[in-house]
């Protein structure tokens, strides 16, 4: 995955009201258990984690 797609998947999870499963759909996932060990990896923090830093609205 490039560093523009991994911006891309932490804007998505920001910004979005998308699932998280929805965004490991939109960015070519095929299931979010490998979607969230990629993410973890390159982040050090799992996408659930980055979902509940968002700003509410």
């Amino acid at each position: 995955m490039t560093p523009q797609r991994l911006l891309l998947v932490r804007d998505l999870l920001l910004r979005s009201e998308g699932s998280v499963v929805a965004v490991c759909y939109r960015v070519g996932f095929a299931n979010q258990g490998s979607f969230s060990a990629f993410f973890s990896r390159a982040f050090r923090f799992s996408p659930r984690a980055l979902r509940q830093q968002r700003p509410t609205r």
